[in-house]
């Protein structure tokens, strides 16, 4: 912005001229003068100049760096972990109850459930839909998630069955919205049976009388390798079936004894010096104890003898006087 001024004598020289006038006329022409010379003044002009300062760039090119920085790879494994996990939850969410709750599975599925469909009711051709869906659902659990085989090439086997199944039925993967709709289904019809039945929920106690009970209704037959209700099976199965039952339980107790067995055997490694210290501070406590019970008799044994004088004397005392007065009363 540039402004003009009046050269500096000029205006000295007018203010001299104001102030040395002599008459007020003289002194009100000046006046007139001097406005008419500010008055042809240049007006100002609003011209600006703006100028960056260096530490102003340096400031602008740090933050345009800092944009650029590269991640630190542990950020980057700790995201991507954070990604699989999630990603993990929403494929388990998926999957069925069982898996996710990690609850027991049959080693084997057995296919040899369904019912000739020549002449089925409404309701029994929805019980064999609902075999084979819960079917379906074994083998696809059993190829994803394999339950662990002792043997090592019947468990292959079973894995290549399952495969081939779902090769044949494919295995149909349905969206959340479906699967939060057939819960919603679910929970109406059990609200309903509740309802019809009388009976809110079920205690663990309760739930565990009704399981003890249909279980001991159910039989495996070994020659015929199936499940069967145990009113159904003549009494040769049954008491076949009941043998075996008991020497799964013995065959049971056996491998229990023997893993407590090495159980025992790891915690006495794991605290054999322990309790070798142990037992010697007990032993140096008894010790301990008995010399001062050694200490003490010989100081018990006098305590007490020496009460005993005094008992024995006090005693004689009492009987001298007795005899005294036993005199005086018979004079």
């Amino acid at each position: 912005m540039k402004i003009s001024h009046l050269p500096g004598e000029h205006a000295n020289k007018r203010k001299t001229s104001i102030d040395g006038a002599e008459t007020p006329a003289e002194q009100k022409q000046l006046k007139q003068q001097l406005s008419l010379d500010l008055g042809a003044l240049l007006a100002p002009k609003n011209d600006y100049q703006i100028v960056i300062p260096d530490n102003e760039v340096a400031d602008e090119t740090a933050d345009y760096q800092d944009d650029n920085i590269i991640e630190d790879q542990a950020d980057i494994d700790a995201r991507k972990h954070e990604e699989y996990l999630l990603q993990q939850k929403k494929e388990l969410e998926k999957r069925s109850k069982v898996i996710q709750r990690n609850l027991p599975r049959p080693s084997e599925v057995n296919t040899d459930i369904f019912s000739d469909s020549g002449s089925l009711t409404d309701l029994q051709k929805a019980e064999e839909l609902i075999k084979k869906e819960m079917i379906g659902i074994m083998q696809y659990d059993a190829v994803l998630n394999p339950v662990q085989q002792s043997n090592t090439k019947r468990g292959q086997t079973i894995i290549s069955q399952a495969q081939k199944y779902i090769e044949n039925y494919p295995y149909e993967d349905y969206g959340k919205e479906n699967l939060d709709s057939a819960s919603k289904m679910i929970a109406d019809e059990m609200q309903i049976v509740k309802e019809g039945m009388a009976h809110g929920e079920l205690s663990i106690d309760v739930y565990t009388t009704v399981w003890e009970e249909c279980l001991g209704q159910i039989l495996y037959l070994e020659p015929q390798k199936r499940y069967t209700r145990a009113t159904l099976a003549i009494k040769k199965d049954r008491i076949e079936a009941y043998k075996r039952k008991l020497e799964q339980n013995c065959n049971h107790m056996v491998r229990e004894a023997r893993l407590a067995a090495k159980m025992e055997n790891k915690l006495k490694i794991l605290t054999g010096g322990y309790q070798t210290r142990t037992i010697q501070f007990e032993l140096s406590t008894f010790k301990f104890l008995q010399s001062q019970e050694d200490a003490a008799l010989t100081r018990r044994v006098s305590c007490l003898t020496e009460d005993l004088y005094r008992q024995v004397e006090r005693e004689k005392s009492l009987q001298t006087i007795y005899l005294v007065l036993q005199e005086l009363h018979i004079k």
